[in-house]
């Protein structure tokens, strides 16, 4: 093996695991901001259940809309304590390899071939975007699901004005995919 292939491995060896980082790091920010979400959501039902004892405590009764209504004998129940997130769920991503490599001259854009990121509502299950995979020939190579983030790959080879175009339209067609984008390829310099 000469070692200008054994730099391009190197390169492609390191692209890959930029790329497993970033998807992960996307991950874990998606995850933080779930995380934020159940703390705000815990704060809230502290300051409900603080307004009820209020509430109950100066002995006054609750209103309610309808007047035939009767008030409930029982005080709302404590909040559910959530646990913290332990299992992120299914995660995976398939490797670029040097021959999954392609540069547009035109724009400088290295990225892997006929594949794009698709991030969805968090939520959307597998099965659904495996629906739309099927109807645009592709398939699922890279999955996060706690985040609904998808690497998906053409079965047929895409130009990359093709894959621009799809870009573009998956978001358009499918109000649950918030965006698609190319599966980006870096190179760093390895003497």
């Amino acid at each position: 093996m000469s070692d200008r292939h054994k730099r391009k491995l190197r390169v492609i060896l390191i692209a890959g695991i930029i790329f497993a980082v970033l998807f992960i790091g996307v991950a874990v920010l998606r995850v933080i901001r779930i995380s934020a979400g159940i703390k705000k959501m815990k704060e809230e039902a502290a300051v409900y259940e603080t307004q009820v004892k209020e509430q109950q405590s100066t002995e006054t009764p609750i209103k309610s809309a309808d007047p035939e209504e009767k008030e409930p004998d029982e005080t709302p129940a404590e909040p559910e304590e959530t646990e913290p997130l332990e299992d992120i769920g299914e995660n995976y991503s398939k490797e670029v390899t040097e021959d999954d490599v392609v540069f547009d001259e035109e724009t400088g854009i290295q990225y892997a071939k006929n594949q794009l990121l698709i991030s969805c509502d968090i939520g959307v299950p597998k099965e659904l975007m495996q629906d739309v995979c099927n109807e645009i020939d592709a398939e699922i190579v890279g999955y996060i699901e706690i985040t609904s983030d998808f690497q998906i790959e053409f079965k047929e080879d895409k130009t990359f004005e093709e894959l621009e175009a799809m870009m573009i339209e998956l978001p358009e067609k499918y109000d649950f995919i918030r965006g698609a984008s190319f599966n980006m390829v870096s190179e760093i310099g390895i003497d």
